[in-house]
């Protein structure tokens, strides 16, 4: 499990580095005001658009799960 970890760990080091230096909030909670009501939740990852911009934000919600049914509940929520 150890070097499993250490290979994720390092896979996503050698993809992502660049967002860790963007990262603007962790775990944060959010909420968005729309005409029909209120959509809330809490994001993994918030980013912003390059070091010291303030322009818009990214929110990364991270998927980790692998059973077969994944992909219809991943499409269902992000589409929500």
């Amino acid at each position: 499990m150890s070097g499993a970890a250490r290979r994720l760990v390092t896979d996503y080091l050698t993809r992502y580095r660049e967002e860790l230096e963007r990262v603007w909030a962790t775990e944060r909670p959010f909420e968005w005001r729309l005409e029909a009501g209120s959509l809330a939740g809490r994001a993994d990852v918030i980013l912003t658009a390059k070091e010291g911009d303030d322009g818009p934000l990214a929110i990364v919600d991270y998927r980790t799960a692998t059973d077969a049914c994944r992909e219809e509940h991943y499409r269902l929520q992000l589409a929500v």
